[in-house]
Protein backbone atom coordinates (compact mmCIF):
# COMPACT_ATOMS: atom_id res chain seq x y z
CA UNK A 1 0.00 0.00 0.00
CA UNK A 2 0.94 3.45 -1.00
CA UNK A 3 1.50 6.44 1.08
CA UNK A 4 -0.91 8.27 -0.27
CA UNK A 5 -3.62 5.49 -0.48
CA UNK A 6 -4.84 5.96 2.52
CA UNK A 7 -5.47 9.55 2.16
CA UNK A 8 -8.02 8.49 -0.79
CA UNK A 9 -11.45 9.09 -0.29
CA UNK A 10 -13.62 5.98 -2.39
CA UNK A 11 -16.85 6.80 -3.53
CA UNK A 12 -18.94 3.86 -3.91
CA UNK A 13 -21.58 3.93 -7.72
CA UNK A 14 -24.70 4.79 -5.80
CA UNK A 15 -23.21 7.68 -3.92
CA UNK A 16 -21.81 8.59 -7.13
CA UNK A 17 -25.51 8.25 -8.52
CA UNK A 18 -26.78 10.31 -5.44
CA UNK A 19 -24.00 12.91 -6.26
CA UNK A 20 -25.25 13.47 -9.95
CA UNK A 21 -28.62 13.64 -8.48
CA UNK A 22 -28.52 16.03 -6.05
CA UNK A 23 -26.14 18.20 -8.40
CA UNK A 24 -28.76 17.97 -11.32
CA UNK A 25 -31.85 18.82 -8.69
CA UNK A 26 -29.97 21.83 -7.63
CA UNK A 27 -29.55 23.20 -11.20
CA UNK A 28 -32.80 22.75 -11.75
CA UNK A 29 -33.90 24.59 -8.46
CA UNK A 30 -31.37 27.50 -9.37
CA UNK A 31 -32.66 27.91 -13.19
CA UNK A 32 -35.95 27.41 -11.87
CA UNK A 33 -35.27 30.60 -9.29
CA UNK A 34 -34.00 32.98 -12.19
CA UNK A 35 -36.87 32.08 -14.09
CA UNK A 36 -39.36 32.92 -11.44
CA UNK A 37 -37.09 36.26 -11.23
CA UNK A 38 -36.86 36.96 -14.47
CA UNK A 39 -40.99 36.76 -14.63
CA UNK A 40 -40.87 39.01 -11.62
CA UNK A 41 -38.88 41.77 -13.01
CA UNK A 42 -40.74 41.43 -16.50
CA UNK A 43 -43.80 42.08 -15.04
CA UNK A 44 -42.70 44.39 -13.06
CA UNK A 45 -41.29 46.47 -15.86
CA UNK A 46 -44.77 45.74 -17.95
CA UNK A 47 -46.49 47.48 -14.78
CA UNK A 48 -44.62 50.45 -14.63
CA UNK A 49 -44.89 50.56 -18.30
CA UNK A 50 -48.31 50.48 -18.15
CA UNK A 51 -48.75 52.62 -15.67
CA UNK A 52 -46.57 55.03 -17.50
CA UNK A 53 -48.66 54.52 -20.47
CA UNK A 54 -51.82 55.65 -18.51
CA UNK A 55 -50.25 58.82 -17.06
CA UNK A 56 -49.48 59.88 -20.76
CA UNK A 57 -52.90 59.59 -21.56
CA UNK A 58 -53.72 62.25 -19.15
Amino acid sequence: MAAGDRNRITITPIQQIQLDTHRDISQAVTFALVVVALAFAIGFQLAEWDRAMELAKI
